[in-house]
């Protein structure tokens, strides 16, 4: 690996919207070489009532690009690079995955 990137984005000053940027750059592992890992998002933090713990809301995505497996079994398997997307929905005692999207050699969504 030779950098990573994390970067924030909340003030509750200003409102009750986040953002956020988690980045890897070239992850190389011996079976797989990875140019970057991102994942992205965006949405909104709900406060609780009184000291009730409250609740985040919003939409993230993720992609894997420039992707370099040593197997070409693996690599016909993995095809196009892989990227997608999903809601989420996280409080008390919950978490919610909505809309989940995958692209890449194979579409799964639901």
């Amino acid at each position: 690996m030779t950098g990573a990137r994390l970067k924030l984005d909340y003030d509750r000053a200003v409102g009750d919207s986040w953002r956020a940027e988690i980045a890897v750059d070239a992850l190389e592992r011996s079976e797989i070489d990875i140019g970057e890992l991102r994942l992205t998002g965006s949405g909104s933090l709900v406060q609780g009532e009184g000291s009730a713990i409250g609740q985040l809301r919003g939409n993230a995505t993720y992609a894997a690009l420039e992707i370099a497996p040593r197997d070409p079994a693996l690599a016909e398997a993995i095809g196009p690079p892989p990227h997608g997307g999903d809601c989420i929905s996280f409080g008390p005692k919950t978490l919610r995955l909505s809309s989940l999207i995958w692209w890449s050699a194979a579409q799964i969504t639901g």
